[in-house]
């Protein structure tokens, strides 16, 4: 295990369910040590907002989005500094990726198939899947990989 990457990279735009998808790996595959990266070359934002890169991760990456109906209102109600043209940018660039390394979610599925996006997970990194499944009940707090549950009521949107 290489200590300067995750066995799997989380990518996604802000606000689009990242916190989500690393308290679930967190809590759920334990085994691959997941950890909310700063690479010293690039600006002080995580990784997990940057470019998409199947280099920096071991096994592969899970890239994230919200639906963009989802998604602007989003980012409007706290303006995160991210480009509303990267949505489908950061989109078209994991789609180009090895299938094999790579794990396409939708945020608003996810949330509504946890389970079922757990097994994806395992099945496509081979990870063991947990007995009783954790998963998050309330809004995140800003902490990445170490994000808490907070006492506010989590929102989920839309359907697809």
């Amino acid at each position: 295990m290489n200590l300067n990457k995750n066995m799997i990279q989380v990518y996604g735009l802000k606000k689009s369910g990242t916190n989500f998808l690393e308290f679930s790996l967190v809590k759920n595959f334990p085994e691959i040590g997941y950890f909310n990266a700063y690479p010293k070359k690039r600006s002080g934002q995580a990784l997990k907002h940057h470019k998409p890169d199947l280099n920096e991760a071991e096994l592969g990456i899970i890239y994230i989005y919200k639906n963009y109906k989802d998604w602007v209102p989003s980012v409007k109600r706290e303006y995160s500094g991210q480009d509303l043209n990267e949505w489908q940018e950061f989109l078209d660039i994991v789609k180009t990726f090895d299938e094999s390394k790579c794990l396409i979610l939708n945020h608003g599925w996810c949330v509504d198939n946890f389970e079922q996006m757990l097994k994806m997970i395992s099945d496509k990194f081979g990870l063991t899947l947990p007995e009783v499944p954790i998963r998050p009940t309330s809004r995140l707090d800003k902490g990445g990989a170490l994000c808490q549950e907070t006492k506010k009521e989590y929102i989920h949107y839309t359907k697809e």
